[in-house]
């Protein structure tokens, strides 16, 4: 069985040691490891997003061994209306001319395009289902930084309405179960999944090689606090600075903070940690490889979390694969997927955070228990299970 899969990032093929890899923008990356991982259970498969400008930074995601990339007209981002219509055509066009050569079209939303991809892979013959990866227009509104920003959020309405409505009957991947309530979803055609980048075999590692220490850092040095996601509104990066002023004054010690990823918020993020006096104690590290995020993990003392709209962040799995334990806002599916493995903190002030963040920090106890739960927990919600899963609903669909 033949499957496509579009989703609306930027992407590019690029060889590595003379074999075609795609590469893609950003934390797209992330989650496009685990659409190669779900391809990988299909005969043939066709990658669609946007074709990445010449120059543009791209994350190495994995090998295209068994499959092709189609890239479709470039537009900087739904924020610049003008380009996205420009190009809008002739996407549809490109995109519906890879259907035909698909039995399944992943299709990944909500978007502009969802109801004309929908549309193009029936005429071509394959059969829809649609992927949710975020809480829809919150996410979006969660995101607008700016007048222009929150004008362009409304072209999703028509498609928010369709997926409510008529969308309902279509076969629908979803990631948690906050966003399968949004969008009132049946059992018998949804599929609420995780999508975990961390291998089995990573997860159940206990070779000292890939573990970290089961306590804090001793009363000796400073605690190592690490932050990883983009510098954008949703996420509340200022909010971590916040957090690290009052923990100057309630740790007793030296604090610091290491935020992996970049964007919009950078030079805010920047000018906010110099006005709270924090220069020192904060390092901006921009968007980083997973064998550098892999050595941050290890070297970290916890993992905070601050977004304010999120699904299931895979991030979090990924820190617990590595012992790593966390304390996060009490944000989309965090509290109800990841339970008693984190630390989810419901009231969203500094003072709060860092109240746990110490508390857990000095218990060395409780610390070392979570750390090995977490281990557990990311074990059991592994890649290779959860893209199985997902490969055998989309064929499901296609019965």
């Amino acid at each position: 069985m033949k499957l496509a899969i579009w989703i609306d990032t930027i992407s590019d093929v690029r060889e590595i040691d003379g074999v075609p890899w795609l590469h893609t923008a950003g934390t797209s990356a992330q989650f496009m490891t685990f659409a190669l991982a779900v391809a990988a259970h299909f005969s043939d498969a066709t990658i669609l997003t946007r074709s990445a400008p010449d120059g543009a930074p791209l994350r190495p995601v994995g090998p295209l061994t068994s499959g092709q990339f189609v890239g479709l007209p470039f537009y900087p981002s739904l924020r610049d209306a003008r380009a996205f219509l420009r190009a809008a055509p002739a996407t549809v066009r490109r995109a519906r001319a890879a259907f035909e050569r698909a039995d399944v079209a992943w299709l990944f939303g909500p978007h502009p395009l969802t109801w004309p991809m929908l549309s193009a892979a029936r005429r071509a013959g394959a059969t829809p289902v649609l992927g949710v990866r975020q809480p829809g227009m919150s996410y979006w509104w969660g995101r607008a930084a700016s007048l222009r920003e929150l004008l362009a959020v409304p072209l999703l309405a028509p498609t928010e309405l369709y997926l409510r409505t008529r969308g309902r009957k279509l076969a629908m991947t979803v990631v948690g179960e906050r966003i399968a309530r949004l969008y009132r979803r049946q059992p018998q055609n949804t599929l609420v999944h995780v999508a975990a980048t961390v291998p089995v075999a990573m997860a159940t590692n206990r070779s000292d090689q890939h573990g970290r220490a089961a306590t804090p850092s001793n009363a000796a040095r400073s605690w190592r606090l690490l932050a990883v996601g983009r510098l954008e509104p949703e996420k509340d990066p200022l909010l971590a600075l916040d957090v690290l002023r009052e923990l100057k004054t309630r740790a007793g010690r030296r604090v610091t903070l290491s935020w992996a990823g970049d964007g919009r918020l950078r030079a805010a993020f920047l000018g906010r940690a110099e006005q709270l006096g924090l220069a020192a104690e904060v390092q901006l590290l921009g968007d980083v490889e997973f064998a550098r995020l892999r050595s941050l993990y290890q070297q970290s003392d916890l993992l905070l979390h601050t977004a304010k709209v999120e699904g299931i962040p895979q991030v979090l799995l990924e820190a617990l694969s590595f012992g790593l334990p966390v304390v996060a806002t009490d944000a989309g599916d965090i509290a109800s997927f990841f339970g008693e493995h984190v630390r989810v903190v419901a009231d969203r002030t500094p003072e709060s955070l860092a109240k746990a963040v110490v508390a857990l920090l000095r218990d060395r106890q409780t610390y070392a228990e979570l750390a090995e739960r977490g281990r557990q927990f990311a074990a059991e919600h592994a890649l290779e299970p959860e893209a199985q899963r997902v490969a055998e609903f989309l064929r499901r669909a296609r019965r």
